[in-house]
C-alpha cells in the first residue's frame, strides 16, 4: 500500500476520489457506448478487423424524411446476392416497422440507408419499403412488467430493398429452432446507430426469454431500433432490437431492452414470401 506523507497527505483522499470518479465516467462512456472487451470464444478468436466485418459492417443507418425533418435509426443487411428471377444483384435490409411507419400507421415515403460497401466505402442508397408489420401494443401499467399476451399484436418488423446493384456484406441469421436452445445470461452484442450517430455496439446478456420477445441488458437507446442483436459466441443474429422499458417519468431505461426473436423473424419472412432471404442468410 502507498501512504501519503507530509504535505501531500491532505490531498491523498481528494486525489483518490477524483481518480475513482474519472474511472466511473470512463466506464459509463466507453462501456455503455462501445465496449471492445472480447470475452466470448467466437470474439476472442477473431481479430478486430474480423469483428468489424462480422458484427458491424452488416449494420446500417436508416434515414427517414418527413415533414422537413430527418429521423435516424438502424437496420441490418440480411441478404446481398443474385435475384432468384434474374441475374441482378439485390440487397435487403431488416429494420423495425416503427422506424419507417409514422404514428398513423402510414409508411414514410422517403427512406435511405448508409452502409459500408465491400470495397470499404461508406455509401448512401435510397431504399424501398416492401413489407411491414405494425408495432406491438402495450397496456399502461404502474410497474415495469410487460403485458406479454398483448405483445404479439404486431411483429414491429419491416423489410427494405436497396435501390442499387452494389454488393454489401450480409449478417448471419441463427436457425429459428436454435432460439429454444438459448439460455438466460448468454452474452449478446447489440449494434446500431445510437442517437443517430455512427454505428457502434454494446454488450450485455439475455435476461428474459419469451416466445414473443427477448429481454436483454445491453444498452439500447434512441437510434438503435432496428439494429441486430447477435449471440456473441457465434456471431449470429438472434433478434432485432425494438424497444426499451420506460420509467414513470417517461424516461427510457436503456438496460431494460427488448428484441424481436429470430423465430418470429423467420415466421414473418415466410408469411410475406421472402423465406429465401432467411435461408440464405443463416448459412
Amino acid at each position: 500500500m502507498i501512504k501519503a506523507k507530509g504535505m501531500f497527505k491532505p490531498f491523498a483522499g481528494i486525489l483518490l476520489k477524483v481518480v475513482c470518479v474519472a474511472c466511473l465516467v470512463a466506464g459509463l462512456i466507453y462501456g455503455g457506448v462501445c465496449t471492445y472487451e472480447y470475452v466470448d470464444y467466437y470474439v476472442t478468436t477473431t481479430t478486430a478487423q474480423q469483428f468489424e466485418q462480422d458484427f458491424l459492417a452488416p449494420a446500417v443507418r436508416v434515414f427517414v424524411q418527413q415533414g422537413g425533418s430527418t429521423g435516424r435509426a438502424s437496420g441490418v443487411i440480411v441478404y446481398s446476392g443474385q435475384s432468384e428471377l434474374d441475374n441482378k444483384h439485390e440487397t435487403y435490409v431488416l429494420t423495425c416497422a416503427h422506424v419507417v411507419v409514422d404514428h398513423y400507421s402510414v409508411p414514410i415515403p422517403s427512406i435511405s440507408i448508409e452502409a459500408w460497401s465491400l470495397e470499404g466505402k461508406l455509401v448512401t442508397v435510397d431504399a424501398t419499403l416492401l413489407h411491414w408489420s405494425p408495432e406491438p401494443s402495450f397496456v399502461k401499467s404502474d410497474t415495469f412488467v410487460m403485458v406479454q399476451e398483448q405483445y404479439d399484436y404486431g411483429q414491429d418488423l419491416a423489410l427494405l430493398k436497396l435501390n442499387t446493384d452494389e454488393p454489401f456484406r450480409a449478417a448471419k441469421l441463427m436457425a429459428p429452432e436454435n432460439f429454444w436452445r438459448l439460455e438466460v445470461d448468454s452474452d449478446v452484442i447489440v449494434v446500431g446507430s445510437a442517437l443517430g450517430e455512427r454505428i457502434t455496439h454494446t454488450r450485455g446478456q439475455i435476461t428474459l426469454l419469451h416466445p414473443n420477445f427477448m429481454q436483454v441488458n445491453a444498452s439500447i437507446i434512441m437510434g438503435v431500433s432496428g439494429g441486430p442483436c447477435y449471440l456473441a459466441s457465434t456471431g449470429e443474429i438472434i433478434g432485432i432490437a425494438n424497444g426499451v422499458f420506460m420509467a414513470h417519468n417517461n424516461l427510457p431505461i436503456s438496460h431494460l431492452a427488448t428484441a424481436r426473436p429470430i423465430h418470429k423473424i423467420d415466421m414473418w419472412l415466410k408469411a410475406i414470401g421472402y423465406s429465401f432471404l432467411y435461408e440464405t442468410g443463416k448459412k
